[in-house]
This record gives C-alpha cells, sequence and structure tokens, in this order.
C-alpha cells in the first residue's frame, strides 16, 4: 500500500530536537518505523533489533484505544496460526527464520482478507 501522507511533523519538541541534532531528515526516521513494522519478524526473531516498531504498534493496541481492536473470533483464529507458524527456534538456522516469516506474512494476509470480507458483509448486511 502506498500513500502518500501530509503530516505535520511540528508538536514535539523533543522530535524536532532530536532530529535537528543527530541531523536526521523527519520522513527518513519515519519511513524507517514503517519498514521495521512487522508481526512476522517481531514474533519469530525475538532477539532482533528490528522489534521496536512492532512493539510501539503492539503498545498502541493495548495502551491507547481500544477501539482499533477486530472481532475477537477473528483474532483468536489468526493469532493462534500465526503464532504456531512464527514460533521461535533458539538457535535456528536463517532459512527457519526466512520461512517463519513468510509463513508469517502468508497469515497475516489471510488474516486481513477475512477482516476485509467481515467489514464488507456488516455493511452489506445492513443495506
Amino acid at each position: 500500500m502506498k500513500n502518500k501522507l501530509n503530516l505535520s511533523l511540528y508538536g514535539s519538541d523533543d522530535f524536532d530536537m532530536l532530529c535537528s541534532i543527530f541531523q536526521i531528515n523527519p520522513e527518513t526516521l519515519l519511513q524507517l518505523f514503517i519498514d521495521r513494522l512487522s508481526f512476522p519478524l517481531f514474533y519469530s526473531h525475538p532477539d532482533g533489533k528490528e522489534r521496536w516498531a512492532t512493539l510501539f504498534f503492539i503498545n498502541f493496541l493495548e495502551y491507547e484505544d481500544a477501539s482499533y481492536h477486530v472481532d475477537p473470533e477473528l483474532q483468536d483464529k489468526y493469532l493462534t496460526k500465526f503464532n504456531r507458524a512464527t514460533a521461535y527456534i533458539p538457535n535456528g538456522k536463517t532459512q527457519d527464520f526466512a520461512a517463519k516469516v513468510k509463513a508469517g506474512r502468508a497469515i497475516m494476509m489471510e488474516w486481513q482478507k477475512a477482516v476485509l470480507s467481515a467489514r464488507a458483509s456488516y455493511l452489506t448486511d445492513n443495506l
């Protein structure tokens, strides 16, 4: 999904100051965050350094606003499948890790289709 966003990157003095001090382009930082947001990477490689963006996302879901959650039955069904597919193997080989990420992404795509289908049926059933 590619969307062109118009964001106001002002408002947090800390964000502005840190970007200025380290000469970081805010768009570059936000793009890196978006690129690193990944349930498959987060769960299949728990000691990886790329986990911070997904951890922020999970924290948002848990503490910021419960209205962003999906149907609990769908969530349970697909998270169970996802957790089985991406379970971490200590001392696993690189190809094991890559296969788990690929399997996790496939389940995420199934989950997304199920959520969108449920939302569409909700809208069309009430016409």
